[in-house]
């Protein structure tokens, strides 16, 4: 098995690691359990969660091994926001690079296959990934890619989490195996020699980033928005965040407690992979909801990791009504909202676990 923790950024090689939040042993966020096979057990891996006390970004050790996740049923999020954020960024693209025609070429991306590319097609102008190098442990490498296939006065486009704001905002939740990073924008950068120009603030996944960087031979002064970036925190930071963690999981745990002391039916609502991390760090199962219900039909029919709770179309709440319901995509709850008020029905009264856990009139 791999190491359960780090010694070295995966970002700037600091040995400064501080670990300030381990969350006990959990199966992979992805890993939904089949109907038959809920007899069997399920692997599970030490989540513990790190800080580089030199660029504080928040990050998992890279454990998962080829072929453990035999079944990873992520797609995107069932929450319409996606669909308007998404062309919110074709659009920057489109209008700081306007090229006509895609082609594409399948590959694992890394320095290699960069050299190939650009081999075959010349230097990119743009190259733009959403919420992906968060789930890549060689983050170097792939930056390495990033350059050689650059072109000189190019862009290199992503969107990331507001990782920075984390401790502040208590969103533990994003923590999971297969999310190895919650990143600030220079610690990208900087190891590869490349600069961050610009970044744009965006509402979704509960805050995030879209940073705009390049060659330094094109790369204008920062923004202010890169200006205004305050300074790293230190760990008394993520001390905090780690006693607010187990604050939050004794206040859900006893307000789901009284509810269902008073025979209330509780469903959760959302089954992504930040879904799973608070039921199983907060050991939520059968005991505290009935059942969980998603709009992804590749999820529905199956049990959750950990907690094996069944999974159902959001159509079952108007034949079986819950008296409350735990929202645990909890960064796409407006949509929610209207999507349940669309088919007609209530839903029960939401309870938000985060920033801290309440009951929402």
């Amino acid at each position: 098995m791999r190491p359960s923790t780090m010694t070295h950024c995966r970002a700037c090689g600091s040995d400064r690691m501080f670990l300030f939040l381990p969350m006990g042993r959990h199966p992979p966020a992805n890993m939904f359990v089949r109907p038959e096979d809920v007899d069997q057990p399920q692997s599970a891996l030490a989540l513990n969660t790190q800080t580089c006390l030199d660029n504080g970004m928040i990050e998992e050790a890279d454990q998962i091994p080829e072929g453990f996740v035999r079944h990873d049923l992520h797609i995107l999020p069932d929450a319409a926001t996606m669909h308007g954020h998404f062309e919110g960024l074709a659009a920057v693209l489109t209008e700081r690079a306007a090229k006509n025609g895609v082609q594409v070429h399948v590959a694992c991306f890394d320095p290699e296959t960069a050299d190939e590319v650009r081999a075959l097609h010349g230097p990119a102008q743009v190259i733009s990934t959403t919420t992906t190098l968060e789930h890549i442990g060689d983050l170097v490498g792939r930056m390495d890619g990033i350059n050689g296939s650059l072109a000189d006065d190019g862009w290199f486009v992503i969107d990331i989490r507001r990782g920075r704001e984390i401790p502040a905002t208590r969103q533990f939740d994003d923590v999971y195996h297969e999310h190895l990073s919650e990143m600030r924008p220079h610690s990208l950068a900087d190891r590869t020699g490349m600069a961050v120009v610009d970044v744009i603030r965006l509402p979704v996944h509960g805050g995030s980033v879209r940073v705009f960087i390049r060659k330094p031979t094109s790369a204008a002064p920062p923004s202010p928005e890169i200006i205004r970036t305050p300074a790293e925190e230190d760990g008394a930071a993520f001390k905090a965040l780690a006693a607010r963690a187990h604050a939050v999981g004794d206040a859900l745990r006893g307000l789901l407690a009284g509810l269902k002391a008073e025979a209330a039916r509780i469903a959760g609502r959302g089954a992504p992979a930040k879904g799973n991390t608070l039921p199983n760090f907060f050991d939520l199962g059968t005991g505290t909801q009935d059942y969980r219900v998603d709009r992804n039909p590749l999820e529905q029919g199956f049990l959750s990791p950990g907690k094996r709770l069944p999974i159902h179309d959001p159509a079952v709440i108007a034949d079986n009504p819950p008296d409350s319901l735990l929202v645990l995509a909890r960064t796409f709850f407006d949509g929610f909202r209207t999507q349940l008020a669309g088919d007609g029905v209530a839903g029960g009264r939401p309870i938000l676990p985060l920033p801290y856990p309440r009951i929402v009139i």
